[in-house]
């Protein structure tokens, strides 16, 4: 009995912390004001590196387009703008273009 409250209990604690994790990873993103935009990049680290010291940059994520490889940024726009965030990249020479997506 007491193996199956064990693992009952460890499959609870694991299910909550998933759900934690998920919640805030994407919370910030929901918030009002937030936007995102997609860069196509030489590397993906550089461009990340380029891109979290700027003001407004909440994350940046590694993606893929057309079989290119891509930072995608969340942002404040009140903050800093696309504009700012392609100068960075362009000075990390690791800015190849951005991608148009399509309007909600």
């Amino acid at each position: 009995m007491k193996g199956i409250q064990k693992s009952g209990f460890l499959a609870l604690s694991l299910a909550g912390l998933l759900f934690l994790a998920w919640g805030t990873g994407t919370s910030q993103v929901r918030e009002e004001g937030w936007s995102k935009v997609t860069f196509y990049v030489g590397c993906y680290d550089v461009g990340k590196e380029a891109l979290q010291p700027l003001r407004g940059v909440s994350r940046v994520e590694k993606g893929f387009h057309h079989f290119k490889e891509t930072n995608i940024v969340y942002f404040d726009p009140r903050l800093v703008t696309a504009e700012e965030m392609q100068k960075a990249l362009e000075k990390a020479g690791t800015f190849l273009g951005r991608v148009n997506e399509p309007s909600r």
